[in-house]
């Protein structure tokens, strides 16, 4: 094999090696690949005030994989949006509750809801 051709099958060789790897470097992840972000509307029927709202949401945004939180004292609700692969409603609804209030169906801590401001500090009906 003569020199000019060995050199230009190396040439051909390394090009085609760095042009491997610098596609998967520079390529974006598919659909797939991506972690899909959820949202969900968490019930807080024990909230009552913005006070309530905005300890709600730094509760919530302390959560590894949260993407948006929007709390609404007088929907009684907070909406989030996080990633799928790291969370889920149940552990959302955790948060809120170790927080002192209630979520969906789980109940508040009661050791963070007594130190609560007293304005948060809302009752339990019959039905809850």
């Amino acid at each position: 094999m003569s020199t000019a051709i060995y050199k230009t099958t190396i040439f051909i060789t390394l090009l085609a090696i760095f042009a491997r790897c610098g596609s998967k470097q520079d390529a974006k992840p598919s659909a797939q690949e991506q972690p899909a972000i959820v949202k969900a509307v968490i019930s807080v029927p024990t909230m009552k005030c913005d006070i309530c709202a905005g300890t709600i949401s730094d509760a919530v945004k302390t959560l590894d994989g949260v993407k948006d939180v929007k709390v609404d004292a007088e929907k009684k609700q907070a909406t989030v949006e996080y990633l799928s692969v790291k969370l889920n409603q149940q552990l959302i609804a955790n948060a809120i509750a170790n927080a002192g209030y209630d979520a969906n169906t789980t109940k508040r801590n009661e050791t963070a809801f007594n130190a609560l401001m007293p304005c948060c500090q809302v009752q339990r009906t019959a039905n809850q």
